[in-house]
C-alpha cells in the first residue's frame, strides 16, 4: 500500500476499498465503494472526508443512501456516473453550477441550500424527482437545466430573490 498523504487510495483492485489518509498519514476511512456500481452504505457525508472533491464515487452509478455535499466540496466531477439516487442529495457547498450531476436521472429528493449556486446546470438529463425539490437562498435566475424533469413530488422554492422565471418546468405532467 502505497500511502499519499490526504488523498484517497485505490488499496488493490480486488478489495474495491479506497482509504482516506490524513495530512500525518493516518488511516481515517475505508471507503467500501471504490468498484461498485451500486452503493448500499451508510449515508455519505462528505464533511467526514475532509476533501474538496467526491472523487471516490467515480465508479458509482445507482445511490441507495443519502449524499450530503458540505461546503468544503468544490468539485463533483466525481459524481459523473450517478444516473439514480433513491435517497437525499443535499447540496450545502457553494458550487456555481451542478455540473458533474450529467447523468442523473432519477432522484428521491434534492436539496439545494446555499447561496454560491448560480444554475442548475448539470440536471439536464433529470427527468423524475420523486419526493422533493427544495431549494432555498441561491442566487439561480431561472429553471432551464430541469426541463426534462416530468414528475416532482414536491416543490419549494425559498428565497429566491434572483428567480425571474419558472421556464424548465413546462414539460413537468404531475406535482404531487
Amino acid at each position: 500500500l502505497l500511502l499519499i498523504l490526504g488523498v484517497i487510495l485505490r488499496v488493490d483492485s480486488q478489495s474495491c476499498m479506497d482509504v482516506l489518509v490524513d495530512g500525518d498519514g493516518v488511516i481515517q476511512q475505508l471507503l467500501p465503494i471504490g468498484c461498485s456500481n451500486d452503493y448500499w452504505g451508510d449515508a455519505i457525508d462528505t464533511s467526514n472526508y475532509n476533501n474538496t472533491d467526491v472523487a471516490y464515487l467515480n465508479n458509482v452509478k445507482f445511490m441507495h443512501s443519502n449524499l450530503i455535499i458540505n461546503p468544503s466540496v468544490t468539485n463533483i466531477s466525481g459524481m459523473k456516473n450517478i444516473e439514480y439516487i433513491d435517497a437525499s442529495l443535499i447540496i450545502n457547498s457553494p458550487l456555481p453550477n451542478l455540473s458533474g450531476l450529467n447523468k442523473l436521472h432519477t432522484v428521491k429528493t434534492i436539496q439545494i441550500d446555499t447561496n454560491g449556486m448560480h444554475n442548475l446546470t448539470g440536471l439536464e438529463s433529470l427527468t423524475t424527482i420523486s419526493d422533493t425539490l427544495l431549494i432555498r437562498g441561491t442566487s439561480i435566475k431561472d429553471l432551464k437545466p430541469l426541463s426534462s424533469v416530468q414528475f416532482i413530488g414536491n416543490l419549494f422554492l425559498l428565497n429566491m430573490e434572483y428567480l425571474v422565471s419558472i421556464e424548465g418546468l413546462e414539460n413537468v405532467e404531475q406535482v404531487g
